[in-house]
């Protein structure tokens, strides 16, 4: 099974990591309604070659084990239900579920080992961070999860980051790192559906922090940003536990379009999130370093 298989909606967080039961009562979490649709670029390719990839749910099937599934359709098809704060995967060659994600579990803890034919998928719920986060203009909880599908092969690990009430906004892994750049969820349009115009972020406000080049990368990578007006940010650098590991800017900056440069020479192989916050706007994203 294809291990960048479960697009349909997961990074791009920093935050404050809170107590479960700060978050236990989030409205819907990972929306799976007929007609929701998702739209990916990735940003590890340069901009000239890089194209949507969208995603929708089609219709609810119902399986061989009595339950209804979500059919998910874009480059391949994918069953998924969402219960009691949990999303689970349906197998259609094997006709099994699978846990996939677990919003209740905690941080830091492996949620699921699975033994699928000769292999082993280990799933793993990293973090939870702060609904001060802003994704298309909607404050929510962000979620962390790492998906090692195959565990006997070295380039099948994936990392999911779930925004609340979205769904996957980003997904990486070895040479590819899908974000999301548009959505349609309850017929509410978000950022850039291609041949339909939505809110976002980017388009009203004048800010833009853009994903870093190269990526996956060693050891150096640049970051670039545009500022509307002249003001104070700070730009800085998270590893997966929420810590500050590089502040690359704290100070006032000029209007314009500004590129900084990371050097991870001292850092270990992982996955790693840069921050972007001013006094009316934060965005953040993700990026890996892979020695």
């Amino acid at each position: 099974m294809c291990k960048s298989v479960y697009i349909l909606t997961g990074i791009i967080l920093i935050g404050i990591t809170k107590n479960r039961s700060s978050f236990a009562q989030s409205y819907n979490t990972y929306p799976l309604s007929v007609g929701n649709r998702w739209e990916y670029v990735d940003e590890c390719v340069p901009p000239q070659y890089q194209k949507a990839r969208p995603f929708g749910v089609v219709k609810d099937t119902l399986m061989s084990n009595g339950k209804s599934y979500a059919q998910i359709q874009g480059s391949w098809i994918e069953y998924q239900r969402f219960e009691d704060r949990r999303v689970f995967f349906y197998d259609s060659k094997s006709e099994t579920e699978y846990l996939l994600f677990d919003f209740n579990a905690t941080p830091g803890t492996m949620i699921a080992t699975h033994i699928r034919g000769n292999d082993t998928t280990d799933i793993k719920f990293n973090n939870v961070y702060s609904d001060s986060i802003r994704f298309f203009n909607r404050a929510g909880y962000l979620w962390s999860f790492y998906v090692d599908w195959d565990r006997r092969t070295y380039d099948e690990e994936t990392n999911y980051v779930i925004a609340d009430s979205i769904g996957i906004i980003s997904m990486s892994g070895y040479m590819f790192c899908w974000q999301l750049q548009g959505a349609i969820i309850a017929d509410d349009t978000l950022g850039r559906i291609s041949g339909v115009s939505g809110r976002s972020d980017i388009i009203t406000t004048g800010y833009q922090l853009f994903q870093n080049y190269p990526n996956p990368f060693n050891p150096s990578t640049r970051i670039k940003f545009i500022l509307p007006k002249a003001q104070t940010l700070k730009l800085q650098v998270y590893n997966t536990l929420g810590q500050t590991v590089r502040i690359l800017i704290e100070d006032r900056v000029p209007a314009g379009s500004h590129e900084v440069e990371f050097n991870a020479s001292h850092l270990p192989s992982g996955v790693y999130f840069y921050k972007l916050q001013t006094g009316g706007y934060t965005d953040v994203k993700e990026m890996i370093v892979l020695k």
